[in-house]
């Protein structure tokens, strides 16, 4: 037995009660901020209430062990033994619930940014950096705690897929897939973005060098959307590239910005 089935994690259940069964349309990790968690969940009744579903939560070690136990307590509200999902369910969302990708990008080439946080022991691994950059794991606590953002609890795993040859220039990228992971960012808009930004211990974001290949880079690989320092933008924007420039000062403004997008 290990010390995840002792902890739990609170996931947003959205779909359909079909009276014999439950058709889950999404799930997704409940943002720990009472602010974000409020706003997401009423955007999302919204949208679930037109289509007349309905959003629920639930609290589970993973974000299967949370669908279970929604499922379970629908079952005995409706005293049917053989209450469960329905074969029309995206099951296919559960597994990768925890999974959050972000983009960065370097001369050399795009680079992904994955980062997953579970119940458990608290814990910080990253996997995947330049060997020179030594500092990562104190950078990014530093930086969110400097940003007024609390990091999140439990075991927090970032992997770096090939950071190509550089190191502190993936900052920004790292920062968001974390706080995706935790549920502060979406993660669907991380999908389509490419953050390219180092960060220091204030939250403050810095450019990086070489940001106008870094910039082309993006735009040869399909992302029409770069959010970058504010002392860059200017220059990002002078490139002509056709690209949605986001500059950011702090890590704060990269998170409203985020969430922003992804209301519209």
């Amino acid at each position: 037995m290990t010390a995840t089935t002792t902890q739990a994690s609170e996931f947003i259940i959205v779909g359909q009660c079909q009276g014999v069964g439950f058709t889950l349309w999404d799930i997704a990790p409940a943002p720990t901020d009472p602010f974000r968690r409020a706003t997401v969940i009423e955007e999302l009744g919204v949208d679930a209430a037109d289509a007349f579903g309905s959003v629920n939560t639930a609290w589970g070690a993973t974000a299967r062990d949370a669908v279970d136990n929604f499922v379970a307590d629908l079952r005995e509200q409706s005293g049917l033994d053989d209450y469960s999902l329905t074969a029309d369910s995206r099951t296919d969302r559960i597994g990768d619930v925890g999974a959050v990708r972000s983009h960065a990008t370097c001369a050399r080439g795009p680079v992904d940014i994955t980062a997953t946080v579970t119940p458990g022991p608290d814990s910080f691994t990253v996997t995947g950096a330049h060997p020179y950059d030594t500092r990562v794991h104190e950078r990014m606590r530093s930086a969110l705690a400097g940003a007024g953002i609390t990091f999140p609890a439990g075991e927090i795993a970032v992997r770096i897929d090939d950071h190509r040859g550089v190191a502190e220039t993936l900052d920004l990228a790292i920062v968001c897939a974390i706080l995706g992971a935790a549920g502060e960012v979406d993660r669907h808009v991380l999908d389509r973005v490419a953050c390219l930004g180092e960060v220091g211990h204030s939250g403050d974001v810095y450019g990086v060098f070489g940001i106008a290949e870094v910039v082309r880079t993006a735009q040869a690989n399909g992302y029409r959307t770069v959010v970058v320092s504010a002392s860059k933008a200017r220059a990002v924007r002078d490139l002509n590239l056709g690209l949605d420039v986001i500059g950011v000062r702090n890590i704060g403004e990269a998170v409203k910005y985020l969430n922003r997008r992804a209301d519209n």
